[in-house]
């Protein structure tokens, strides 16, 4: 209960000052600000010091301790019992489309819902064989190695549910796959990072109807199940993912065992029944899907995405090394390049964007992967489109923000690579942001990089 309360006021002195730091930039105001609280974070150190102070000058943070010069003048802001974490922290949410957007709803049933969050934690020692390099678990219930003992999903025979899934791992890939009695089930996807698969106005294509769902660090999916009957045996798997020669081993194990039981209890919640759909269809299985939904996406943007040609097309590519070239198990350097410059680790001191792009535009992106183990690419702010894998073109009309870039072999001429048609038309996304791999110790290591969008200039 103390560290709730603790992040919550850690949010709290984040926006308090941000609102302070706000007005004063827009009335060009550069007096000095000392927030007081009972903690700080030394960023230094590591170490939680008692009381912090943090001294902001104009858009600047100039000292920031256990106590800060005060000038004369400064208007000192007592924040009371909160944590001051000094810095830049570029942090955004991972939403799901509901709750809360009712308006973008894809599904007419009112149908219960239920939300799986996958995380990981490295196994101790050193794994090898098929031993898992990361052990998982669904919901805070722990899937460990060896024993593999699931969770339990309980429903009601043949019962429809709308399942919210994220994979919060920070480096496990998820191959996710419903069996009944060993067979493998259709999982109609109705949105992926947070985007109706319909978005592009396709009603007739509401829900792409899968075996198996490939979900990235950090990737949503939304998805239509349809439960066993009783006696069924079932279950909620991931498969083997290959991460490739220099990535962590992801083997085929179960997540949870689905048990078919008339006195299963109701879900917390139910998805809200949608009223006055625009436009209704039928998936392959009989599901009835509707969207209240115009047929163009109800945003900024005058035109589908994959409609619009790129005004500029760029590269940039996944590369990483040994810390020490004469010691290949040293610490691992990890790079996410733009192509014609030269690799470079993250360096989130640095005031300069990796990539300038302007307000309005689409461009092309392709990332190569030049190492030999999978990446995920992320961009904030934005959503995009897959175009081409491997230099062939692809039919997928969804928006996503996580992709994966499938490992280089080591030895073909022709690395592996996605080219996605990126959004930046949105006037709401004007300012900097970051890019990179979603594996966390890959965007520790190095493979970061920020992207400044700029204001469009107004025809006179």
């Amino acid at each position: 209960m103390n560290g709730m309360r603790v992040f919550v006021w850690m949010v709290l002195a984040a926006l308090v000052s941000g609102s302070e730091l706000t007005a004063q930039q827009a009335s060009g105001d550069h007096r000095a600000i000392v927030l007081h609280a009972a903690r700080l974070l030394d960023i230094g150190s590591g170490r939680i010091v008692s009381p912090g102070e943090v001294l902001v000058e104009g858009e600047r943070i100039v000292a920031a301790g256990s106590s800060v010069e005060h000038p004369a003048g400064a208007e000192v802001i007592d924040l009371g019992d909160a944590t001051l974490m000094p810095g830049l922290i570029d942090a955004h949410v991972h939403l799901f489309l509901h709750p809360g957007a009712e308006d973008l709803q894809t599904v007419q049933e009112s149908v219960p819902e239920r939300t799986l969050i996958v995380r990981d934690n490295p196994v101790p020692g050193t794994p090898t064989g098929n031993v898992p390099a990361w052990d998982l678990s669904l919901n805070y219930i722990p899937v460990a190695s060896p024993a593999y003992t699931p969770a339990v999903i309980a429903m009601k025979p043949q019962q429809k549910q709308f399942w919210r899934v994220l994979n919060a791992s920070a480096i496990t890939y998820l191959d996710l796959q419903v069996l009944f009695n060993g067979t493998p089930q259709l999982l109609g996807v109705v949105a992926l990072d947070g985007v109706p698969i319909d978005e592009n106005g396709d009603l007739a294509h509401s829900a792409l109807w899968k075996t198996h769902i490939l979900m990235p660090p950090a990737g949503r999916a939304e998805i239509i199940v349809k439960g066993p009957a009783e006696g069924v045996q079932a279950s909620l798997v991931t498969r083997t993912v290959d991460t490739g020669p220099a990535g962590e081993n992801d083997p085929t194990r179960p997540l949870a065992t689905i048990v078919a039981s008339r006195e299963a209890p109701e879900t917390h919640s139910r998805l809200p029944l949608i009223s006055q759909p625009v436009a209704s269809r039928s998936a392959a299985d009989g599901t009835l899907v509707a969207s209240t939904r115009p047929i163009v996406p109800a945003h900024a943007n005058s035109s589908w995405l994959g409609d619009v040609a790129p005004v500029r097309e760029r590269k940039l590519y996944f590369s990483e090394e040994p810390l020490d070239p004469k010691d290949p198990s040293s610490p691992t350097k990890f790079y996410i390049t733009v192509e014609g410059e030269k690799p470079v680790q993250f360096d989130p001191r640095a005031t300069a964007p990796n990539i300038t792009v302007r307000q309005g535009d689409v461009e092309d992106w392709i990332i190569e992967n030049r190492s030999t183990e999978l990446h995920a690419f992320h961009i904030h702010q934005i959503h995009f489109i897959l175009k081409e894998w491997n230099g062939i073109p692809l039919d997928e009309p969804y928006l996503r923000d996580t992709i994966n870039v499938q490992y280089w072999d080591g030895h073909s001429p022709v690395y592996p690579s996605v080219r996605l048609r990126m959004d930046f038309r949105d006037p709401r996304i004007v300012g900097t942001f970051v890019y990179h791999c979603h594996l966390l110790e890959h965007e520790d290591g190095g493979m970061m990089g920020t992207i400044r969008v700029e204001a469009s200039v107004k025809k006179q």
